[in-house]
């Protein structure tokens, strides 16, 4: 009962995140709002955001306009809460799991907003190292220790950002440092190399199906969250 409860949870939990992630990056509230439809606008019911059931109910299209929902929404609900659960389930350590589940939130968040807007902000990076930084001395490990793995990681995705600042973001490094403050510098390194891993693979082979070109914007974040989910595994 208690991983079904994490699940409705998390279901309820990856809607919030969707949202904020496709308001936050224009500067539109997502606090204080009332959901309504994508299409005509009209203010949505209770029954029409319930997480997965909704979308499953309506056949993934809009109760008043009968317009074809995107199914990002579908997935986005499925897949945060299915990751969320199995990190709890697995992860029997009580500090290091409210280590991770928050490096696993805010690593999904900057993801969609990556996806959509290219834009990782700079204000949620603060808030997601405030939080760090609230766990780790909270641990009672000593600040010196935390203030050495954030300059270790400064210092090298600070320098990886110079030489390749053509095809390596400010704003994917700077997630870099938080992640190596948070993790340690030699697991941040780790994600960062599978990232890169997964980055060519993908990458290359859509290039070879001339399904992208040389020239276009690709997002990394979301090769870091699947670096940080493999380095989880391994």
């Amino acid at each position: 009962m208690f991983f079904i409860n994490t699940f409705i949870f998390s279901a309820i939990f990856a809607s919030f995140i969707q949202v904020a992630a496709t308001h936050l990056p224009l500067k539109q509230s997502f606090m204080f709002r009332f959901s309504k439809c994508d299409f005509c606008q009209r203010r949505l019911t209770f029954f029409e955001m319930i997480p997965l059931l909704s979308f499953l109910a309506l056949r993934g299209k809009t109760w008043c306009c009968n317009q074809k929902l995107s199914r990002s929404y579908f997935a986005i609900e499925l897949i945060f809460p299915i990751l969320f659960t199995l990190l709890v389930y697995f992860e029997k350590n009580a500090s290091n799991l409210l280590l991770l589940l928050i490096c696993l939130t805010f690593l999904f968040f900057f993801s969609l907003t990556d996806l959509t807007y290219l834009y990782i902000p700079d204000a949620i990076l603060a808030i997601f190292l405030g939080i760090i930084l609230l766990v780790r001395l909270r641990e009672d490990i000593p600040f010196t220790s935390i203030l050495c793995q954030f300059l270790c990681s400064l210092l090298f995705y600070g320098l990886i950002y110079y030489i390749f600042r053509k095809g390596f973001g400010m704003g994917d490094a700077k997630l870099l440092i938080v992640l190596g403050t948070a993790l340690g510098f030699e697991t941040s390194y780790w994600i960062f190399f599978l990232a890169l891993a997964s980055a060519n693979l993908i990458l290359g082979f859509a290039f070879l199906c001339k399904k992208i070109s040389r020239k276009q914007k690709v997002p990394f974040v979301p090769f870091l969250f699947t670096g940080f989910l493999i380095q989880l595994i391994l």
